[in-house]
């Protein structure tokens, strides 16, 4: 029943395949689960396939692939809220999800700053530069969609960061929040996005959803 199933749910998406591009040079067509700093869930015929992060080079996805919307609103059910949602040039993704942990860095001279660090060098969401980008997002109170904020990360690796910082929260880029539903949101960066790492995350959460920026 779960093949059936499944090779329903392929049949559905085959025109739309996202493709993979792993470090091997492997091309890889289906669809993109979803995934976690360890694992990217990607559905290949009517399997589910599990690729390491540090193995995948870039993910693409295919127009037209994105998720079912209500008044021109990404439409995850439930268990997205509070999820910010990319809105790009091949339509509306998920963000890669990643747990984001406060370090404090160490060199010669010692104890350093603290950074929050989420796992991999590089995430396996792409944009170009210039592309517009913005994220929408339902949430469950007005007050929620002011805690997101928008930061850059310093790419190593195996891990990206926050910029250290003595304490407290590392710093943000601008943000312009226009409402577009019940709760939902628009959140748009005040300018255009170098080429680099980025993640979102609620300052009352460790949560982050990360996406990368390419020339």
């Amino acid at each position: 029943m779960r093949r059936v199933i499944l090779a329903a749910f392929a049949l559905a998406l085959a025109v739309h395949a996202d493709t993979l591009r792993l470090r091997s040079g492997a091309m890889v067509n289906g669809t993109y689960l979803g995934g976690t700093p360890d694992d990217i869930q990607f559905l290949v015929g009517d399997e589910v396939r599990h690729y390491r992060p540090g193995d995948v080079v870039d993910l693409t996805f295919g127009a037209g692939a994105a998720p079912r919307q209500e008044g021109g609103v990404a439409d995850f059910g439930a268990e997205f809220v509070g999820v910010p949602v990319m809105r790009g040039p091949a339509g509306d993704m998920p963000l890669e999800r990643a747990m984001a942990t406060r370090t404090r860095t160490t060199s010669i001279m010692g104890p350093g700053g603290f950074v929050y660090r989420v796992s991999g060098g590089r995430s396996p969401v792409r944009v170009r530069e210039g592309d517009r980008v913005t994220f929408i997002m339902r949430v469950d109170s007005e007050a929620d969609i002011r805690r997101f904020q928008l930061y850059r990360l310093e790419s190593r690796r195996d891990y990206r960061q926050t910029p250290p910082i003595a304490g407290g929260l590392p710093p943000s880029i601008g943000v312009t929040i226009r409402r577009i539903g019940v709760l939902v949101y628009e959140m748009t960066p005040a300018y255009g996005l170098t080429a680099g790492e980025y993640g979102i995350s609620p300052t009352n959460s460790n949560d982050t959803y990360c996406f990368g920026v390419d020339r």
